[in-house]
């Protein structure tokens, strides 16, 4: 048998186990995480893709070695919980009682009883997502693998595609860069996190109103409404703000600056990756890698900057007809509706996986003598005799 494990941030998100014996008929059995596809809980699953047997009841609080073998009246209401906290109401536990309840066969109830909700909320997904998109998920461990597949499959715009002839054959092309290992390093230090403050709310007037705004769907109407890079143009050296000011001012890209922040600011608007490794948002004065456009909007605000080096990209609408299309499903679909709920995590899934690294890790199964005779980055002890590896000659090693 061979194994293939795709695994990320210390999480497996496919393993692939293939037949190798017969050459002319390979058979594969692949493990797939359900919750990297379809995210919520399995009973809140069940109740949007409208599952009729819906996830069963546990007393997780009873669940102790000791208790493993217990055969009696059903375990007390307050051990229906998990972690003290209560799973159902206990008028659902009085439905329940039963003077002969066994710990083992009820657990093996419960995990058979997952499995099949599961299994039709799977195959509920598999039928909406083929009828309404025309596409097979199965290849796609992960939800933003699929929102980037549907992507690919229907929406790159028709400016951007072209048809290249492998052989007999003719295969869909797309002018978007896929940026080698080098642009990917520089591109990369001007990619942050949200910034995010917490605040105690506060309010004590008896005699006025307070607002409470919420923004729907913002990353997708900055995906809709505004053009976004695609594909290296031109490289630069030098100061274009004293030097091409015009260009500057026009262009889209990366640049690598000086940074020098005005004192004061109560919400500094620039982060900057210590030694570290934690992001702060400074005052005084650093270098680093950042957007076009955030650089623009920080001089507004007071900051100085000089350009050393960067890249400029041209841009376009690239994700208009995608966000297009799902919104519309989504605003025109009934909340309790299972395309309300896709279309909504299609849709703001899409974005992050164009920020995921250009090469992913390779990991295989190995035994103890080839763990110790090989090079690896990373490893795994499975703690039966094998090891998950990645092997050193694959250039990559896990962030």
């Amino acid at each position: 048998f061979h194994v293939d494990v795709i695994y990320k941030d210390g999480e497996l998100l496919n393993v692939s186990v293939s037949d190798n014996s017969n050459k002319k008929n390979l058979k594969t059995i692949q493990f797939k995480d359900s919750l990297k596809l379809l995210l919520g809980s399995l009973s809140k699953l069940a109740k949007t893709f409208d599952v009729k047997s819906g996830k069963g009841t546990f007393p997780f609080d009873f669940a102790k070695p000791e208790n493993f073998s217990y055969v009696g009246p059903t375990p007390d209401y307050k051990y229906f919980a998990f972690n003290g906290k209560p799973l159902i109401s206990k008028e659902i536990y009085n439905n329940l009682f039963s003077s002969n309840w066994s710990f083992i066969s009820e657990l093996k109830a419960y995990n058979i009883q997952d499995c099949v909700v599961l299994y039709n909320i799977l195959i509920k997904f598999d039928q909406l997502i083929r009828s309404r998109f025309n596409f097979n998920f199965h290849n796609n461990p992960t939800l933003s693998s699929l929102a980037f597949s549907l992507y690919r499959y229907g929406y790159i715009p028709e400016n951007l595609q072209y048809t290249k002839e492998v052989g007999k054959q003719k295969h869909l092309k797309s002018l978007i860069d896929s940026l080698n290992e080098n642009y990917d390093v520089f591109v990369r230090g001007s990619y942050f996190g949200g910034h995010v403050d917490s605040y105690i709310p506060y309010f004590n007037s008896t005699n006025k109103l307070l607002y409470h705004y919420d923004v729907v769907s913002l990353y997708p109407y900055i995906m809709k409404e505004y053009k976004l890079p695609f594909r290296i143009s031109q490289h630069v050296e030098g100061n274009l703000l004293v030097s091409n000011k015009e260009l500057f001012d026009t262009a889209t890209g990366f640049y690598k600056v000086r940074v020098t922040a005005p004192s004061g600011l109560n919400n500094p608007l620039l982060p900057f990756k210590n030694s570290k490794g934690v992001v702060i948002y400074p005052e005084g004065t650093w270098t680093a890698t950042y957007y076009s456009e955030e650089i623009k909007n920080c001089i507004k605000y007071g900051y100085k900057f000089e350009i050393i080096s960067g890249y400029l990209f041209e841009t376009d609408f690239l994700f208009t007809n995608y966000i297009d299309n799902l919104f519309n499903i989504k605003q025109n679909t009934p909340k309790a509706d299972p395309m309300y709920h896709i279309s909504k995590i299609l849709m703001n899934s899409l974005y992050g996986k164009f920020g995921i690294h250009f090469k992913l890790p390779t990991f295989g199964v190995y035994n103890k003598e080839e763990i110790e005779s090989g090079e690896f980055n990373d490893q795994l002890d499975l703690e039966n005799g094998y090891y998950l590896g990645n092997e050193a000659n694959n250039g990559f090693t896990v962030p």
